[in-house]
Formats: structure tokens, C-alpha cells, sequence
């Protein structure tokens, strides 16, 4: 099922509030994360220079001994 985008601008501003709208959700809460992941496009995120910075964090966090 495909949902709206969001607010891109609000986003990098409230990505919670973000999240929440988009979801339907009352709350953001981190534990919904794995639930919602089955509906992300990561190649749009992919575009995104903050999700690059992320993924290389967790890179750093998994080879991290």
C-alpha cells in the first residue's frame, strides 16, 4: 500500500511529528520503527544525505568490536 511522502522540509525539521502523521499513529514511539519499515522506499531515502550519515553510523556501531 502506498501512503503520501510526507513533508519533506518537516521532516528534516520534526521527523517524529513526521512519522506520526503518516502513520496514523498517536505517538512516535521507537519500538513502531520495525513495523514501519516494511513500507519505506529506500532508494528515496537513498537520495538523502542525512540517511547517509546514518547508515555510515551504523556501519561504525557493527564493526565496532
Amino acid at each position: 500500500m502506498h501512503r503520501s511522502w510526507g513533508n519533506r522540509s518537516h521532516c528534516h525539521w520534526n521527523p517524529e511529528l513526521e512519522l506520526r502523521k503518516l502513520r496514523g499513529a498517536v505517538e512516535y514511539r521507537k519500538e513502531y520503527l520495525g513495523d514501519w519499515a516494511d513500507s519505506l522506499d529506500v532508494n528515496k531515502l537513498l537520495g538523502e544525505h542525512d540517511f547517509w550519515r546514518y547508515l555510515d553510523q551504523l556501519r561504525w556501531i557493527i564493526e565496532d568490536p
